[in-house]
């Protein structure tokens, strides 16, 4: 199933289990900014996991390959017009305005981290009446969403130390990577060294990231898959293909943005995963 489906299944994931999908969100997302495509709706319906606890990102009907820029610029710090497309609780400041680029995959992990650990989206606990009414928001707002903690990481004086001590760690983890600024956002890289994924103990990773980009954490989702691969050139194993990916245990799961991103009615089922 997905995380989004799980995390309704059962509730928020203890933290050891959130570090360990992260780790391997990260390696696949790592991957894809290797070949300069930008993912652009990550979130937990688009994050599947096996019985064994493998993750693969999916469904890349919002992607976007970025060319070399002419000007030199480091590809973690491009930034391009590009039309709307996302799940307005995952999405930068910068894309609401149509601007996009690597660090927007970023602070869309932020978002995964906190839906994970709290079992909601970023921002649901704030009851915004609409994308605008977010939109506004992240404009005059700098730092993360509020966390509604689960009892099981509330952390005072009496609480368990090591846990609070991880959660601590993730919490700046989580920090970073929702600094309004694109430029001040950390790369994959940066992240996959935080102290947050270099700390984990045997109990907490399942698999360890060689520094290298992993093609095995993606799972492309295309109704022609052929087409995709052939597109972006990830030149995926076929079984790591799959046709109409985009829905997990019978649910659609990703539904991007279509422009105009400001819609006048209440939230759409599909932001809400």
């Amino acid at each position: 199933g997905s995380v989004a489906s799980l995390l309704h299944k059962f509730g928020p994931f203890p933290i050891p289990v959130v570090k360990t999908y992260l780790r391997q969100i990260l390696t696949g997302l790592h991957y894809l900014h290797s070949c300069r495509i930008l993912h652009r709706d990550i979130k937990g319906g688009n994050i599947l996991i096996n019985d064994h606890g493998v993750v693969k990102l999916a469904d890349f009907g919002a992607s976007k390959r970025i060319s070399k820029n002419r000007s030199g610029e480091e590809f973690e710090n491009v930034t391009e017009n590009m039309i709307v497309k996302g799940t307005p609780y995952f999405m930068a400041p910068e894309v609401f305005e149509e601007m996009c680029g690597p660090k927007a995959d970023i602070w869309s992990v932020g978002g995964v981290v906190i839906q994970m650990i709290t079992g909601d989206p970023p921002w649901k606990s704030m009851d915004f009446r609409s994308p605008l009414s977010l939109f506004y928001h992240l404009k005059k707002t700098d730092g993360p969403p509020p966390l509604k903690l689960p009892p099981q990481i509330y952390c005072d004086n009496d609480s368990n130390t090591e846990t609070c001590d991880k959660f601590e760690s993730l919490q700046d983890l989580i920090g970073k990577c929702f600094c309004r600024d694109p430029k001040n956002r950390p790369s994959v890289t940066e992240l996959l060294i935080h102290p947050c994924l270099t700390n984990m103990n045997a109990s907490d990773s399942v698999s360890d990231f060689s520094g290298s980009p992993n093609k095995n954490s993606i799972l492309s989702c295309s109704s022609d898959p052929k087409q995709l691969s052939e597109n972006f050139q990830i030149d995926s194993p076929q079984q790591n293909i799959v046709s109409g990916a985009c829905c997990v245990d019978g649910k659609l799961i990703s539904s991007p943005v279509k422009s105009p991103v400001f819609i006048s009615g209440n939230w759409p089922n599909w932001a809400m995963r």
